[in-house]
């Protein structure tokens, strides 16, 4: 299929079962060109070649919308799956040989430690360099070792396998430390200073995320690319501004972003374009949240304010506003995509009592776990 001029855009979301004999594919899609009419999944095909159709996602219509289908899949088809030689094909009637396309690549949701395709509620506990995950697919609770006192969480895919790896930023020295779930081998690199924040993401869409920090003092982002070695150094911000790692733009790399409190106003460099966007959103109590909250393939503006729990999301879709009360003072903010379906479900933890507490975003219910201690840090991408 040749590309075409469009604003259309998509995302598509699969999960398997456990048995790994059905796939449920979550599809959305925004803007079209004109009324979809269909959508399928073709392969085995790589990116860039045709394949047959394999799979059709039943009725689509409108410009814009969302379809959940539920297929049995062969262990052929799985293992195709995996090698990321599927995608998804939607018609429309401007362009009935299809308007927009997308390959299936391995993912995970920020802190998918199973490769299952949903985010695990998990904790670390510096003290012990202890990570304990309650494990999504089975509701069962596993524990991995990584760190030390005064470590920093920065958990990642950092081998590419789908599956969020245990890693640590070490602040006093700038060390990283990351535990492949691959190999379960550790690698340990110098990379950053002492004071810096690491900002760990995928800034080179090459599936694997990469070694970043931020540097308070200057204001600068330092970033070690996975897929040459490359370095990127680039200032952005200033003292006293919060670096958001997101993709604002969603060309599939992460976006330098700062939420600048005195202001309320966040500022991000879009990878896709090298432009500039400056968006006032928030005050100075607000924490910023990077997250797709209305399933577009773009990270959205958004703030929690702990005084009040109250989450304000600037949606990317339309510019409209959603407002929610979820949390109360003293809450953390923990948004991430656990339930089945490409939106960042709403979320927060409550260090008093150790409880999460989740607003999926698929039927608007509420999931409340206690899990954790006192002193425990949520993972949260």
């Amino acid at each position: 299929m040749p590309r075409v001029d469009t604003d259309g855009r998509g995302e598509a979301w699969v999960l398997l079962n456990s048995a790994q004999t059905q796939a449920t594919v979550t599809l959305s899609f925004y803007r079209l060109s004109s009324g979809a009419t269909s959508a399928q999944i073709h392969g085995p095909a790589p990116e860039g070649s045709n394949g047959p159709v394999l799979f059709d996602l039943g009725t689509v219509s409108g410009t814009s919308g969302q379809v959940t289908v539920t297929f049995n899949v062969t262990p052929a088809q799985v293992q195709q799956l995996r090698s990321e030689l599927f995608y998804v094909n939607i018609r429309s009637a401007n362009f009935p040989n299809g308007e927009i396309r997308g390959q299936f690549e391995l993912g995970h949701s920020g802190s998918d430690f199973e490769g299952d395709g949903l985010a695990d509620i998990a904790v670390f506990r510096s003290a012990g360099g202890n990570w304990y995950v309650l494990n999504s697919s089975t509701n069962t609770i596993s524990a991995r070792q990584l760190g030390g006192t005064g470590d920093l969480p920065a958990a990642g895919d950092y081998d590419g396998d789908g599956a969020t790896d245990i890693a640590v930023f070490r602040p006093t020295d700038g060390n990283w430390y990351v535990r492949a779930t691959s190999t379960n081998l550790v690698t340990n690199l110098q990379w950053g200073s002492n004071g810096d924040i690491p900002v760990a993401g995928d800034y080179d869409a090459d599936g694997r995320t990469d070694l970043a920090v931020f540097r308070p003092a200057t204001g600068g982002w330092h970033i070690l690319r996975s897929s040459d070695n490359g370095v990127i150094s680039q200032q952005w911000g200033q003292n006293g501004d919060r670096p958001v790692v997101g993709d604002f733009d969603g060309d599939g790399r992460s976006d330098m972003t700062v939420y600048r409190p005195s202001e309320g106003t966040w500022y991000t460099l879009r990878s896709s374009d090298g432009t500039f966007v400056g968006q006032q959103w928030g005050i100075a109590e607000d924490k910023p949240v990077a997250g797709d909250f209305d399933g577009d393939s773009r990270n959205d503006f958004a703030v929690f304010r702990q005084s009040t729990g109250m989450w304000y999301i600037l949606r990317s879709t339309d510019g409209g506003l959603t407002a929610v009360n979820w949390g109360t003072n003293g809450d953390m903010p923990v948004a991430n995509k656990f339930d089945a379906d490409t939106k960042t479900d709403i979320a927060v933890y409550r260090p008093g009592t150790n409880m999460w507490y989740i607003l999926r975003s698929t039927d608007g219910a509420m999931q409340a776990e206690y899990f954790g201690t006192v002193g425990d840090a949520p993972v949260v991408p």
